[in-house]
């Protein structure tokens, strides 16, 4: 959706297919391959999708897709990816109509058992369902549970992944958070910060979002980011917040804000769906580099009880933030961002006394016995700049140079320290 909007057809999506395979995607993760909304044939000037009078079916959606769906799904399972497919769970479709936002329909709201069917039958592995209300501009939440709730028991034992966006998992009674950020917080969003995600998403979905459509824009990665602050209790396998498709490669982030905005999805272990036409970007192209770094990609599937957030914010006029996951066997993924500061920032240093990012490098034990004198100890640690493909070895501070919205992203381990006689502290 990010790269086509609506305008895609069976050409591109095939094309999409071959250029995973192609680039080797596919073995660095990228299994699924998604069609998003308006894939239906219909009447757009007056709202109408099609469906066949006697069956209630969707009409095949030849306009689009001339050989059949089940002949994209078919080549997708044949190059060992999967399908993934989209509807609304209103009445209501999420875009495409002349008149508004809310004007496709009639939509799976009514017509689920039908639908699943149609869509099993298609060889779909993974479902997007949409909160779309009859209304335009959001729609309304009332009934979200239900929705999603009814879903999840229709897909049970089918294997399909179901994804739900746009549903009240974190809004407040009467407010929309998706159609567009508050006016008085238009860009470090802290309001959804205070918002607890709530029990039936993780219940019934595999993932959710939890904020507003991401554009292609700086302004709308940090913005998303921020949303995923202070959730990570509530994402863990089989259930992840998401912040929304990535944006990476469409034109409107540089070098530096791509690493960036891949870096921040990969250390809050968000989903990552790639959101750009491939056929732009050649295999080796600086893109493709970003989509496939395995080290990254890395750091976004470990999970160790903690899905990563934003740990600090300097407290000077850069305002760099440190966001950080905590991995297995005492290791720490870091990404250093200068988010905000409109040049560059020299000697920004990390420190490795933090008592959150020492208990967790050097084990309980170790921690234990030095954490009244932890100022003083001398923490030395393996370091692994993921974007730079380098390793040092660092003690008490990482030393970091960034430029304008420039990240640095590390790998932190085999810490322990120096000079010390307590035997669960010495270098293993």
């Amino acid at each position: 959706w990010n790269a086509f909007r609506r305008d895609y057809d069976e050409v591109a999506i095939s094309a999409q297919i071959d250029k995973i395979v192609e680039y080797e995607l596919r073995e660095a993760g990228y299994t699924y391959v998604n069609v998003d909304g308006a894939w239906w044939n219909g009447d757009y000037e007056n709202g109408i999708v099609y469906r066949n009078e006697s069956t209630g079916r969707f009409v095949d959606p030849t306009d689009k897709f001339p050989n059949g769906v089940k002949t994209l799904s078919d080549k997708a399972h044949s190059k060992g990816l999967k399908f993934g497919w989209y509807t609304s769970g209103r009445e209501a479709a999420c875009c495409c109509g002349a008149e508004g936002f809310e004007v496709m329909k009639p939509m799976s709201g009514g017509n689920e058992e039908i639908d699943l069917e149609l869509f099993l039958e298609w060889g779909i592995d993974y479902l997007k369902v949409d909160n779309c209300g009859t209304s335009k501009g959001g729609g309304k939440f009332s009934g979200s549970s239900k929705i999603m709730r009814t879903w999840a028991d229709l897909l049970k034992g089918t294997g399909v992944v179901l994804s739900n966006s746009r549903f009240d998992c974190m809004s407040k009674k009467g407010k929309n958070y998706f159609s567009k950020p508050p006016d008085d917080d238009p860009f470090q969003n802290t309001y959804s910060n205070k918002l607890k995600t709530k029990s039936f998403c993780t219940k019934y979905s595999n993932l959710w979002r939890v904020s507003i459509d991401i554009r292609d824009a700086w302004w709308s990665v940090l913005f998303n980011s921020r949303a995923m602050i202070g959730r990570g209790k509530s994402s863990g396998p089989g259930h992840w917040n998401d912040p929304d498709m990535l944006m990476v490669g469409n034109g409107g982030l540089n070098f530096y804000e791509n690493q960036a905005h891949f870096s921040l999805w990969c250390v809050l272990s968000a989903p990552l769906l790639i959101g750009v036409d491939l056929r732009k970007h050649s295999k080796y192209s600086e893109i493709v580099k970003i989509l496939g770094n395995r080290a990254a990609i890395a750091v976004n599937q470990e999970y160790d009880d903690h899905a990563g957030d934003r740990f600090r914010v300097s407290d000077d006029q850069y305002k760099v933030e440190e966001w950080v996951k905590l991995l297995g066997n005492s290791e720490l993924a870091l990404v250093v961002l200068n988010a905000e500061y409109e040049g560059k920032v020299t000697d920004y240093e990390v420190e490795l006394h933090y008592k959150e990012y020492a208990e967790h490098l050097l084990g309980s034990k170790c921690f234990k016995k030095i954490k009244k004198k932890l100022d003083e100890a001398s923490i030395r640690c393996d370091v692994y700049n993921i974007w730079e493909d380098n390793s040092s070895t660092e003690t008490n501070t990482i030393v970091l140079t960034l430029e304008e919205h420039q990240c640095s992203f590390l790998r932190i381990s085999n810490c322990y320290v120096e000079n010390t006689d307590e035997d669960t502290c010495k270098q293993q």
